[in-house]
């Protein structure tokens, strides 16, 4: 197994993920059950925009002598759509609570007096990809932090379509913690992070109890080998030496109670 070219050709977007955020920005796992998000399912599109910079033209004498450029005075924006309703998704982006009447599953739309309100969230997708040589990889982009805007629609006798508006934040970290820095990514600040790996990539997390030792992948998803678990993070800090098996990680030191574990690996 190695790693896959870095120059690939996307096709079918198939996978994506919103993360509800703690405090200090991780992945909000909740106990030693592996968190994995909330699936955004039917992916059908995730539009991430760029903006054009600003051009500056330099002028005089009745022509144009020399174009400059600027950063874009605005930033990356885009649009998330499904094809299948998801309440949890709602209810996490709207930072509301799904409720039941009876047997009946609900939750609140439109203007609320949470509206102006809405949490920070992770986003991880993926899509399939080809490499020059005609290998299956998969392309995936991380926003740390971003916010998410539900656009409902009305019926019609077409096939439904949700929609929501991903402004993504700038960051200063990983959405495992460890920040970015100019000798490792070349750069301090970013809205989006993009990864090719091999297999299907996730990010998990666990919240630790101050007794477990090992934290358990989810049985459909466990890894296709160690060397396809890329980090273990302890609270932002990398755990270099973690325990590694395709179903589990273990940790160097046993983590503390309210610890945020996190890891970042690949699914065959």
């Amino acid at each position: 197994m190695t790693a896959p070219s870095v120059r690939v050709s996307g096709s079918g977007f198939r996978y994506c993920s919103v993360y509800a955020l703690d405090g200090s920005g991780f992945p909000a796992a909740t106990s030693t059950t592996v968190y994995e998000g909330v699936q955004a399912e039917g992916a059908k599109t995730l539009e991430l925009n760029e903006p054009e910079p600003r051009i500056i033209p330099i002028s005089g004498d009745d022509r144009l002598y020399a174009q400059d450029a600027l950063p874009a005075g605005e930033g990356m924006n885009g649009t998330l759509s499904i094809a299948r309703s998801n309440m949890a998704l709602e209810a996490l982006v709207r930072s509301v609570i799904n409720f039941t009447v009876g047997e009946a599953k609900g939750v609140v739309s439109g203007i609320t007096d949470e509206s102006g309100n809405e949490p920070q969230c992770g986003v991880m997708a993926y899509r399939q990809a080809l490499t020059e040589a005609g290998a299956r990889v998969y392309e995936s982009v991380v926003l740390p932090r971003a916010l998410l805007f539900s656009r409902q629609s009305g019926y019609t006798d077409s096939a439904a379509e949700y929609q929501f508006s991903v402004i993504p934040q700038l960051v200063t970290k990983h959405l495992w913690g460890t920040a970015l820095a100019a000798g490792t990514e070349g750069a301090t600040q970013a809205q989006a992070i993009r990864f090719v790996t091999q297999y299907k990539p996730y990010i998990v997390a666990w919240k630790a109890d101050g007794t477990e030792t090992e934290f358990l992948f989810a049985t459909a998803r466990q890894a296709p080998a160690t060397t396809k678990i890329h980090g273990v993070w302890i609270n932002g800090t990398v755990d270099a030496s973690c325990g590694l098996a395709v179903s589990k990680i273990t940790p160097t030191t046993k983590p503390s109670a309210n610890d945020l574990v996190v890891c970042f690996y690949e699914v065959a």
